[in-house]
């Protein structure tokens, strides 16, 4: 099936873009958030400490901040909610650019009798890269360290019967 200039466009690279949009405006939003929380709650749990005559009610404020502020830095870092925010806003600036570039026949565009296929070919690598670099701020897996086991159980790097100096 070929696909029409006017269908990649409005199904494929406006769509994109109105994702990464949404998308980080998502991730911004909560990024702003979470940060800001940790920021007043780790500002707030020092003043009630260190109030005089600390009452019950504050006590318990200030264990609840304690106990609550390393929950919310433990999920900011598993989130990521800021790298995921730069990552689409990124995508979708460079995917804009294309669109414009190509929309007011400039730049690679210019002139250019295949820049159809040159935008569809410049989108697909955006989206390519941003897929792996969204990826990668995920990527859970890391290479095995010094002592590390492989998933055959062998110390990587160590043939069989031979000692790891």
């Amino acid at each position: 099936m070929e696909m029409t200039r006017e269908s990649y466009l409005s199904e494929r690279l406006e769509d994109q873009i109105a994702y990464h949009q949404r998308a980080a405006g998502r991730a911004k939003r909560s990024h702003v958030r979470l940060q800001t929380a940790i920021i007043v709650l780790g500002a707030l749990a020092p003043i009630l400490v260190n109030m005089p005559n600390l009452g019950a009610l504050a006590k318990a404020a200030a264990t609840g901040i304690s106990l609550l502020l390393p929950v919310l830095v433990g999920i900011a870092n598993f989130r990521k909610h800021g790298e995921v925010w730069i990552t689409s806003r990124t995508a979708e600036e460079l995917l804009k650019n294309e669109k414009y570039l190509f929309l007011t026949q400039s730049g690679p565009y210019r002139g250019n009798p295949a820049a159809f296929p040159d935008l569809v070919e410049a989108v697909e690598a955006i989206l390519t890269a941003e897929h792996r670099k969204f990826r990668s701020v995920f990527d859970q897996e890391k290479s095995p360290k010094d002592g590390a086991k492989s998933a055959e159980g062998k110390t990587p790097g160590v043939a069989s019967g031979e000692a790891k100096s």
